[in-house]
């Protein structure tokens, strides 16, 4: 999910969708550089007040933290005065509804530089799990995503990469705006 952040490269305007408690949060700081700036972007107030108490306390949280703003509110509220480098989401896309994944995605394409990247991840087979246990509409709902982002993924030419050490596994999804 951070490999991209690794250096060498210039100074980058990060966003952060989605970190939950902060697993990966953990992986953009060990490569923040200097001159980076990351902005964390976390719908669940309970999440966002153990993020800042990370940031307190925890030793692999606190030394970049004059580089880190944290805002509690939700990605499609989210209109900073400028652009992203690099998205890595961590929103978990198979769970809402197919017009808010469109939304996000829409969202992300608009927050990110012309050559910015976006990272984010989906579980392998959560979408085919679902099925056999789901209603007629959930089935829908998920058939919409799906077709959401497989179209995203192809517009952008996006590279898939399956992650097995990963529990559950999962798909890493890289893309670059503009690049095909």
């Amino acid at each position: 999910m951070t490999a991209v952040l690794r250096p060498p490269r210039p100074a980058w305007t990060i966003l952060e969708v989605g970190p939950g408690t902060g697993a990966i949060t953990t992986a953009i700081l060990e490569h923040l550089l200097p001159n980076d700036q990351l902005d964390i972007v976390e719908i669940n107030g309970l999440f966002v007040e153990r993020l800042r108490k990370r940031f307190e306390e925890d030793p692999r949280f606190r030394p970049p933290c004059s580089q880190v703003r944290l805002y509690h509110t939700a990605v499609e509220k989210f209109y900073p005065p400028y652009r992203f480098d690099c998205i890595i989401s961590g929103l978990p896309l198979n769970n809402f509804h197919p017009e808010r994944v469109r939304e996000i995605l829409g969202h992300f394409e608009r927050l990110l530089q012309p050559n910015g990247f976006l990272i984010y991840f989906e579980y392998v087979g959560v979408r085919q799990l679902k099925k056999p246990f789901s209603s007629r509409a959930e089935k829908h709902r998920l058939y919409r995503i799906e077709r959401i982002t497989q179209n995203f993924l192809k517009k952008h030419g996006a590279r898939k990469q399956l992650v097995l050490l990963n529990l559950p596994p999962a798909f890493v999804y890289a893309l670059q705006m503009g690049k095909k």
